[in-house]
């Protein structure tokens, strides 16, 4: 018995030496980053760097702190080096938001509603931190890196003009979930339902109405379709302004309840959420502000219609989760609509799924919903150019919200 025990631990010993190299080198290719996405990254965009290749346009941008580039392997965004700040990269002026999984300093697997932007080439780096052949062979790797989207939706600016959206030729990707018209061949008909009841898909009748109130939500709705257009060319200084300036109006509204007149995307996903620590997860509060903001430009008083009697604040300590949001609005006497019977007009307030969280909500920016406007995109997506797992994962809407006398059309 003494002489088996021996041999298991002698045995035990060999594997042990035979296996630490190998799971050394193991650890050693699972490499995590030192820091997570936070949804906040940003840079500034630069004249240096070298020039763009002349058949991709590219914007080059100096980042303004320590940022992830991360390269895809069997469909997940795993980490390949850590940017210092300063470092200048390229990113293409045109570009596609991509929902795809990464992986965290903890080696888990998370999705970031900010989603990410790929065939992003590393220019330089401060203080030489990675040498040219580094360099060259960051930006050889297969597929491309990826950085946070935050990065390319800050450099956006904060004047001129959102480009209006043409419109896409549908992708098989979108006809396998859309008609060619927008409208949706899924539904969440049983989920809204049971959350609705009988408001669901039913409109409040114009003449109803008081004239004052027709024209309050009216006047509301006409601002919200302001900040959403994508049709046209859209003052970006709607959605976007200076970051200081966006801390100040979140607290001023945190402490005083005052509420801007614009700058929402920059107040919202760039202050609030960030302060708060929900920035991977903005696009509530990033709804929330526009409608506030909206009520403000038309003369209204959002604490009006939400309140605390209501149980509906329109803040982010009650809204910031898109459930909660839905509720909000619903208690507000705003009208759920199914988009598998109604086509979401301009400005529409459109919820994936049945507007439960993890969700994600959105804004209609034209087409009867085939543009979106949302935390990740300020500039405007079209459906019809998006891949089928992104939209599986945030734009299946399943319900849209309509303030009281706007009534939408019937496919």
């Amino acid at each position: 018995m003494v002489q088996a025990n021996k041999r298991h631990v002698l045995s035990l010993l060999l594997l042990t030496l035979l296996m630490g190299p190998l799971l050394t080198a193991c650890a050693a290719r699972m490499r995590l980053p030192s820091i997570d996405e936070s949804g906040s990254e940003s840079g500034t965009e630069t004249k240096s760097g070298q020039p763009p290749p002349p058949s991709v346009p590219m914007r080059t941008v100096s980042l303004n702190q320590a940022t992830n580039a991360r390269k895809l392997v069997a469909g997940v965004l795993e980490m390949a080096v850590e940017l210092a700040p300063g470092s200048v990269v390229q990113i293409p002026a045109t570009y596609e938001i991509e929902q795809i999984e990464f992986r965290t300093t903890t080696g888990a697997l998370a999705r970031s509603s900010t989603g990410f932007v790929g065939r992003i080439r590393i220019v330089s780096t401060p203080n030489g931190s990675l040498t040219k052949g580094a360099i060259d062979a960051y930006n050889s790797v297969s597929g491309g890196l990826y950085v946070s989207a935050s990065i390319a939706t800050a450099v956006q600016g904060i004047t001129g003009q959102f480009k209006s959206i043409p419109g896409s030729a549908p992708t098989p990707d979108y006809l396998t979930l859309f008609e060619t018209t927008g409208r949706p061949k899924f539904s969440y008909s049983a989920g809204v339902t049971k959350k609705f009841g009988p408001r669901l898909n039913n409109p409040i009748d114009p003449s109803t109405m008081l004239p004052a109130d027709r024209l309050k939500y009216q006047s509301i709705f006409a601002e919200i379709q302001r900040v959403a257009n994508r049709k046209i060319e859209t003052d970006k200084s709607l959605l976007m302004i200076d970051r200081a300036l966006a801390d100040t109006l979140s607290q001023a509204f945190e402490t005083s309840g005052s509420v801007p007149l614009n700058g929402a995307w920059s107040i919202a996903v760039q202050s609030t959420a960030v302060r708060h620590g929900f920035e991977n997860v903005p696009c509530a509060e990033f709804q929330s502000e526009i409608l506030r903001e909206a009520y403000q430009r038309a003369g209204y008083d959002v604490a009006a219609d939400f309140n605390v009697a209501k149980g509906n604040q329109l803040i982010w300590s009650q809204t910031a989760a898109v459930t909660r949001y839905t509720q909000a609005l619903f208690a507000a006497g705003w009208v759920p609509y199914e988009p598998s019977k109604f086509r979401p007009p301009l400005g529409a307030i459109m919820m994936h799924g049945s507007g439960s969280s993890p969700g994600h909500t959105y804004l209609s920016g034209g087409d009867d919903g085939r543009i979106v406007v949302d935390n990740g995109s300020p500039q405007g997506r079209d459906l019809r150019a998006t891949t089928k797992s992104t939209t599986q994962l945030m734009y299946e809407t399943g319900v849209f919200f309509l303030p009281p006398s706007i009534t939408p059309k019937a496919w």
